[in-house]
């Protein structure tokens, strides 16, 4: 399972991490964006994403954090990445939070 990073935030203020909701629709978008010629090529590798997600659960911005090393998987991992659903994080009063959380989305020959 993917796990998010949290950080822009001071570790005191948020309680809870964002988690990931929606991850069986997430692996689905990611056998569908998977770049077919890629694919049959065996090429595989791991996006990984920096996430501004809102206190609505949905990333408001997402940017690249590291490559896979092929332009057309960090495209894909992109157009994966506005799927993506999260529990908001909060602090410790339970209110919701808008904290960066960086997101690995990897592309694997199945």
């Amino acid at each position: 399972s993917s796990r998010a990073m949290t950080s822009g935030a001071s570790a005191e203020s948020v309680a809870t991490a964002p988690r990931l909701l929606n991850g069986a629709q997430v692996e689905e978008a990611i056998a569908a964006e998977y770049p077919e010629q890629l694919r049959r090529e065996g090429v595989g590798g791991t996006v990984r994403l920096r996430l501004l997600v809102g206190t609505d659960g949905i990333p408001a911005e997402v940017r690249l954090l590291e490559t896979s090393g092929y332009p057309v998987l960090d495209a894909a991992a992109s157009r994966v990445a506005v799927l993506l659903r999260f529990s908001p994080s909060t602090d410790s009063g339970g209110k919701p939070l808008r904290v960066w959380a960086s997101f690995p989305i990897s592309f694997r020959v199945r």
